[in-house]
């Protein structure tokens, strides 16, 4: 199915009156959120020693797999691709979207995973309405 036009409005948990709108991310959004995240982890694994390295990879293999999901993805390109609306003062924009909190910030990412798991599933009972 195309992705177009098909939002969901969600009640911000933790700020009573508040909402903010999410797109579905097309498979496009989704590569684009990986490629930045794979940049982001070569530049860093440059000027990281062996030593670190094991370390590094350690914890990864104590990590959950929600968690090892969304490290697959940059939270910014995230965000600034699935954010479409809110209830907040001010525009959408990039600049805006950074001074999210960080409870506001992870809970939105959370959304937009969620809807990923919804795409992979292609379920009829789907959440996002059009």
């Amino acid at each position: 199915m195309l992705v177009t036009g098909i939002t969901k409005v969600e009640k911000v948990p933790h700020e009573p009156g508040q909402t903010i709108t999410f797109r579905r991310l097309s498979w496009r959004s989704w590569e684009y959120a990986a490629e930045v995240k794979r940049t982001e982890a070569f530049a860093m694994v440059k000027s990281v020693s062996p030593e670190m390295l094991e370390a590094m990879r350690g914890k990864d293999s104590e990590s959950k797999s929600k968690e090892r999901d969304l490290e697959q993805f940059d939270t910014g390109t995230l965000l600034n691709k699935g954010i479409v609306a809110w209830s907040y003062e001010g525009e959408v924009t990039a600049q805006n979207i950074d001074l999210l909190d960080p409870q506001t910030a992870e809970w939105a990412v959370a959304q937009i995973m969620a809807s990923r798991g919804t795409d992979r599933k292609n379920s009829a009972s789907d959440s996002i309405a059009p």
